[in-house]
């Protein structure tokens, strides 16, 4: 029987890239926190789906790590307007097919 050779395929998509005001800013990189927030959330009430009574553990790591970053994109975009400065985001996202 052949065997088929299954090759890795990379892409990368450039998802922001510009100079914006600090409320501009905000209003970008909460709005994908908040996705990614809700993201979680969702996949974690999806697994109680039914079973009101479920007292299943979760990981929460993740959903604490998003909050933290929240916390700390309020506090870069608050210091930005004080000192009258613009942001520059850069966010690339690879994409990478496993095995």
């Amino acid at each position: 029987m052949e065997q088929l050779e299954v090759q890795t395929l990379v892409q990368s998509i450039k998802l922001v890239d510009g100079i914006f005001t600090p409320s501009q800013a905000n209003d970008i990189i909460r709005d994908l926190i908040e996705a990614k927030i809700n993201y979680h959330k969702l996949s974690r009430l999806s697994l109680t789906e039914g079973n009101h009574d479920d007292e299943a553990p979760y990981d929460n790591r993740r959903l604490d790590e998003l909050l933290i970053e929240k916390k700390r994109l309020i506090e870069a975009v608050k210091q930005a307007r004080e000192t009258g400065k613009k942001i520059k985001l850069t966010s690339l996202i690879d994409i990478e097919y496993l095995d």
